[in-house]
């Protein structure tokens, strides 16, 4: 798995130097290997499609304008979450929007792999909607980075502002209150 994340990393950090080097391809392909997990993040974090779609796209303005700024150390990942983050925080505020928990009911997190059966799907889609019913929103937000983001604990203290190890006490919280609930769920299916 961690050679899995190396590889994606590195044709990240290639599509970034092919970018500052005025490839309008590099660009687009940037772009396009964002756009879903970007905006399925973004429609979660402020409740609806449109707003995370305009949000997908400051995203990208702001990475384009600081691309000279950015680090190529570090993850792209990081950076373009959250770069993200904080401008969803900014709409949040501005506009004193909640997100709505009913909206966020039933997403799937990523594509499911076909040899899964109907019952791991609806157990699936449960436990999301479960943990979007029962968790605070800012741990939804920090397991879903977690388990389908796939970011790191230090990746998401980044992303975030918080420190790694609120991180993981908001991972382990989170996964406690859910254990219980999830014991609900499997009684169910």
């Amino acid at each position: 798995m961690s050679e899995q994340l190396t590889a994606f990393a590195n044709i990240d950090q290639s599509l970034v130097r092919r970018v500052r080097a005025g490839d309008l391809s590099a660009t687009e392909s940037l772009v396009r290997r964002w756009q879903v997990p970007i905006v399925r993040f973004l429609e979660r974090r402020v409740g609806n499609r449109a707003d995370a779609e305009d949000l997908f796209q400051e995203t990208f303005i702001r990475v384009q304008m600081n691309l000279d700024h950015y680090d190529d150390r570090r993850s792209f990942k990081t950076w373009i979450f959250t770069i993200a983050w904080r401008l969803a925080a900014n709409h949040l505020r501005d506009r004193k929007k909640t997100i709505d928990p009913g909206l966020l009911d039933g997403f799937a997190s990523r594509e499911l792999s076909p040899i899964q059966s109907a019952m791991d799907v609806d157990l699936h889609a449960s436990l999301w909607a479960t943990a979007r019913r029962v968790l605070r929103g800012e741990h939804y937000l920090i397991l879903w980075l977690f388990y389908v983001e796939q970011l790191s604990p230090q990746e998401i203290s980044v992303v975030t502002g918080k420190t790694w190890i609120a991180i993981k006490t908001a991972l382990h919280r989170a996964r406690k209150r859910l254990k219980l609930h999830v014991r609900e769920l499997e009684k169910v299916v």
